[in-house]
């Protein structure tokens, strides 16, 4: 058999838990004060983000995206300065409220860090606008886009085959294959090769003046037709054109019809490879 031990109850001193509430300073008017400041610090947060916001939306230089952070920050200020009323309210020292609010802050920093490093990078991305909407970047693997928005945490990219790309600031600024052209012009380039037996003052004349009619083209800085090497079956000469770099693939589609056209017109052969074969006698 199994001995059981049976414990008597504990008894409650009633009278003595009741005390120690008596003799508590906190009332229901502390109560309701510090509901007030809490719910205030979050009403006079909101009206304090869109006060700042607007008064930003004034400053001429400064981005939105740069305005609706600092807004937040203020917002957030308001709120937590709502939560150290409440704190008073109740009679809590400051002390503890400080360590908790310090134990909150410090978990927060290990929970989102990859939002704070975005955020960082977001506020770099701001200051210094290594980038801005409108540039035409590398991203992806070597897809090219426009920026089309800069916010907080996030760059968007349209690519120009349609698809759209969403960034963290953070891996945007890391991205060693990130690079941003300004968007009022591009270089385009393509290789004309030529019959080794071409006057090639008059080639090269002569497409400089075709590409300076083809709609698109810049005219400055204008086009350039340089001879570039001596290849096996052709003389090979590199034509620069600068245009728009929405438009650029079009543009340079233009530029070779017209090209080869002209060329096509005044006798002037555009070669390909060739193999002369000699038999023995």
């Amino acid at each position: 058999m199994h001995r059981v031990t049976v414990t008597p109850p504990i008894p409650i001193d009633v009278e003595a838990v009741t005390a120690k509430f008596e003799t508590s300073t906190l009332t229901a008017t502390d109560l309701l004060v510090a509901g007030i400041a809490i719910v205030a610090g979050f009403v006079l947060g909101a009206i304090t983000r869109k006060a700042v916001a607007r008064l930003i939306a004034t400053v001429p230089g400064v981005r939105p995206t740069t305005g609706s952070i600092l807004a937040r920050l203020a917002g957030y200020v308001v709120v937590v300065f709502g939560f150290v009323i409440a704190f008073s309210a109740l009679g809590l020292s400051f002390g503890p409220v400080i360590t908790l609010l310090l134990m909150i802050a410090l978990i927060a920093v290990l929970i989102g860090r990859p939002m704070l490093a975005d955020l960082g990078a977001g506020v770099v991305l701001q200051a210094r606008q290594p980038v801005q909407i409108g540039d035409v970047v590398q991203v992806c693997g070597g897809r090219e886009g426009v920026v089309t928005e800069i916010d907080g945490r996030v760059v968007h990219v349209r690519t120009f085959d349609g698809w759209m790309v969403r960034m963290r600031n953070s891996q945007f600024m890391d991205d060693p294959i990130v690079s941003a052209a300004r968007p009022d012009r591009i270089r385009v380039e393509f290789v004309i090769g030529l019959d080794y037996s071409t006057d090639l003052d008059r080639a090269v004349a002569l497409t400089a003046e075709t590409l300076a009619g083809v709609d698109g083209v810049l005219a400055s800085p204008g086009p350039q037709v340089l001879i570039d090497e001596f290849g096996d079956s052709t003389i090979n000469a590199k034509v620069w054109i600068w245009t728009d770099p929405i438009t650029r693939w079009s543009v340079k589609d233009r530029a070779m019809r017209a090209v080869k056209r002209d060329l096509d017109a005044n006798g002037i052969v555009i070669a390909f490879p060739q193999r002369v074969l000699h038999t023995a006698p």
